[in-house]
């Protein structure tokens, strides 16, 4: 699957489900390199042993869904 049909299906899903969202795929080392210190060493502890794979050819992906506030 591309990058296209992946953010395509996920979309599909968000708005199947009743929410309204987005989602968004980029460059993992892109996505690195712009974060502040602080940040780049929690992902680096999330990503465990597969950092250095992701950051030689892995993707982001973010999904963003609008929620209304739990009373």
């Amino acid at each position: 699957m591309d990058a296209a049909s992946i953010k395509q299906w996920i979309q599909k899903e968000i708005h199947k489900r009743g929410f309204n969202g987005t989602c968004g795929i980029a460059s993992f080392s892109d996505v690195y390199s712009n974060l502040m210190s602080i940040q780049q060493e929690e992902v680096k502890k999330a990503c465990d042993i597969f950092f250095n794979t992701l950051l030689n050819g892995g993707s982001i992906i973010s999904i963003g869904i609008s929620i209304l506030s739990m009373p």
